[in-house]
């Protein structure tokens, strides 16, 4: 799945026509390249079909992949319950929201307003509606601010993409030349390195329909070239932990481990691991403590940490309730 290091991954976007019969597959539809998207959608949703949107990573399907090296059972997929938010019958603004943080770009509060007052501004309510009800649409737009911000929902419901129906989320950060795409999962971090300009070119088909659809509201369109997030790699985060938390190599031990686990961002936490596991220091009793405290955790209480994470404004995203990283868990259960 990987390139080697020092090489670019490759990223596509397959759009797909699926049709049902009886909750089974009947048919599937990969859009031609030359269709246009607009034309596509619109086409197969008038023939009952169902739109899908696969991630092509160096050619294979990262639905599946995922599913096989990571989870158990077919928790994630292009036509499944966990499906990627572009797909959806969401407004365009929201899918212009969906497209800057897959750019690593943070939305702004004009963002977030078009986003959740979409229908009213589609249907021309007067000034006056809009007054009226201007304390709902602020708490509405605040909250879409907060949330969105937090991470890049990548895999969401496949009936409302609320992301406490359940998400998958990664961080999405700038370099010079790269959009990066990370996320903390148990087995190995997962992490993507792709060319600007290759993954600008594989998103600019969705990037401009979404543009032609909000500009016509007289709504900002979407600029991929905008500055985002900036990239941070894991020795610089172990060079921040060192410095904050004052550590000496030398001496580093669980009990500072524990320390970092209890003050530390899910960053510092993950450097922290790093950093432990470099020097030789054998992490397993931790890790078991950590599993065993998350596994007698109700759903409900695995889904209240898990929005105690999102409130608190950090940036590294998770499958919803289940398989966080280590560095997830240990952030999640030292933080309730």
């Amino acid at each position: 799945m990987f390139n080697k290091k020092g090489e670019f991954d490759l990223i596509k976007l397959q759009w797909q026509a699926v049709r049902y019969e009886d909750e089974e597959i009947v048919s599937r539809k990969v859009k031609p390249e030359y269709q246009d998207l607009k034309e596509f959608i619109q086409e197969e949703r008038k023939q009952g079909n169902k739109i899908f949107l696969e991630y092509l990573i160096n050619d294979i399907e990262l639905s599946s992949w995922l599913n096989r090296n990571f989870f158990e059972d077919e928790i994630i997929s292009a036509v499944g319950e966990r499906r990627e938010p572009l797909s959806l019958y969401m407004n365009a603004a929201y899918k212009k929201i969906a497209l800057k943080r897959l750019f690593g770009i943070k939305i702004n509060e004009q963002d977030a307003f078009d986003a959740y007052n979409y229908w009213d501004i589609k249907n021309q309510l007067s000034k006056e509606e809009l007054k009226a009800k201007q304390t709902s649409i602020m708490e509405g737009a605040t909250q879409i601010l907060e949330e969105e911000n937090t991470d890049t929902m990548l895999y969401c419901s496949g009936c409302c993409s609320d992301r406490l129906c359940g998400y998958f989320g990664i961080r999405v950060a700038q370099t010079e030349n790269a959009i990066v795409w990370f996320a903390l999962l148990d087995k190995e971090n997962l992490k993507f390195q792709f060319e600007k300009a290759q993954y600008t070119d594989a998103f600019q088909e969705c990037i401009n329909m979404v543009n032609n659809e909000i500009s016509e509201l007289g709504m900002k369109e979407m600029d991929a070239s905008e500055e985002g997030e900036k990239w941070i790699e894991m020795e610089e985060w172990i060079d921040a932990i060192i410095e904050k938390f004052q550590i000496d190599r030398d001496t580093f031990s669980l009990t500072q481990l524990n320390e970092i686990f209890l003050k530390g961002s899910i960053q510092e936490i993950d450097a922290g691991i790093h950093l432990a596991e470099s020097l030789g220091i054998n992490t397993e009793i931790i890790k078991g403590d950590l599993d065993e405290r998350y596994s007698i955790l109700s759903e409900e209480e695995k889904n209240l940490i898990t929005w105690k994470m999102i409130d608190s404004g950090e940036y590294f995203g998770t499958l919803h309730l289940h398989y966080p990283g280590l560095a997830r868990k240990a952030f999640l259960l030292f933080s309730k």
